[in-house]
């Protein structure tokens, strides 16, 4: 559910910078004015969209897994680094 909020939330927000920047409203253009029952079942979609990603910021599995690939990354790039230093170093005294 989380991908599918998010995907709505972004299709929203380009909506929006739509509005703001061109006064085009392409959900209402695309279903018939902002007032058809199509357009506003979209707008309130989104809202709940919206709505849901909230919880994404206070979740902790989602934190976790963030940290969890910042590690990875940080231990990955870590022992490359090592294993540079020590090949070098090899080098270094063989010479």
């Amino acid at each position: 559910w989380d991908k599918i909020a998010l995907i709505l939330l972004i299709i929203g927000g380009v909506n929006w910078g739509l509005v703001g920047i061109f006064q085009f409203d392409l959900v209402a253009w695309m279903f018939g004015g902002s007032a058809s029952l199509l357009s506003r079942a979209i707008y309130i979609i989104v809202a709940i969209c919206a709505v849901w990603c909230i919880s994404l910021l206070f979740r902790r599995e989602a934190v976790a897994d963030t940290t969890s690939r910042c590690f990875t990354v940080y231990d990955t790039a870590s022992a490359n680094m090592k294993a540079d230093a020590a090949s070098h170093f090899f080098v270094f005294a063989v010479i």
